[in-house]
């Protein structure tokens, strides 16, 4: 399984891409932690009632704590460099 915030890429399983529905996922649980200072817990609970899914399990505070550690900027810069290959620039 890709790591969180990634995916195989469709056209080339040896690949992987940036999973951009995770990784709005993730950055909604970051923004919770730095603007609301919610816990892991709390974060879940939100998650979990509010309908949102993640690679079809449910939400914990374990879940919750491992997506706080991703590196969103490494994330956005990919999606960026991708963006830029994919507009031949």
């Amino acid at each position: 399984r890709p790591p969180s915030g990634w995916m195989r890429d469709p056209d080339d399983d040896a690949r992987l891409v940036v999973n951009e529905d995770e990784l709005e996922i993730i950055r909604v649980c970051q923004r919770f932690r730095s603007e609301e200072s919610m816990t892991d817990s709390t974060i879940a609970y939100w998650m979990e009632t509010n309908g949102y899914a993640w690679r079809n399990a449910r939400w914990s505070h374990t879940q919750v704590g491992r997506l706080l550690k991703v590196d969103v900027a490494k994330l956005e810069e990919h999606l960026k460099q991708g963006a830029a290959s994919c507009s031949g620039n």
